[in-house]
């Protein structure tokens, strides 16, 4: 059975966490951790 879809409300805040396989590191280096971060900060992406 799927999962219920997620309530979305302008302007709020949702928590984001991403694994790889067998829960390792998915970023090569800080430097592509903060870059992703950054992007992710950009008001583009939130709803």
């Amino acid at each position: 059975m799927a999962r219920p879809l997620r309530i979305q409300i302008p302007g709020a805040f949702y928590p984001i966490k991403s694994r790889g396989i067998d829960r390792k590191d998915i970023f090569l280096s800080r430097l592509c951790k903060r870059r992703e971060h950054a992007s992710l900060a950009e008001p583009e992406f939130y709803l």
